[in-house]
């Protein structure tokens, strides 16, 4: 099983594909129990592979907070960017 890359922090080491290690991981369902612990399905955007994790609250809303900021700077990017330039369309 490949290891996580070292440059990220350890809290979203765990978020890494345990396949292909990608960082491309989205959350497909979530559920908090009474205990405090939050039940998440994941799945890897890049090789497809599926699991289930279970966090601590605390560990989980710093997982949300990493992905907010990482939909941020993504939308950030995308707005800096032209728009893509597309060829008219011809007439039939």
């Amino acid at each position: 099983m490949p290891s996580a890359p070292a440059a990220r922090p350890l809290y979203l080491a765990a978020w890494a594909c345990p396949r292909c290690t990608s960082g491309a991981v989205a959350v497909t369902a979530r559920r908090e129990d009474p205990t405090g612990h939050v039940h998440q399905t994941l799945r890897c955007g890049a090789c497809g592979t599926w699991r289930a994790l279970s966090l601590p609250r605390p560990l989980a809303e710093r997982f949300d907070a990493a992905l907010d900021a990482d939909l941020a700077a993504m939308r950030r990017e995308l707005e800096r960017r032209p728009a893509p330039r597309r060829a008219p369309i011809a007439a039939r």
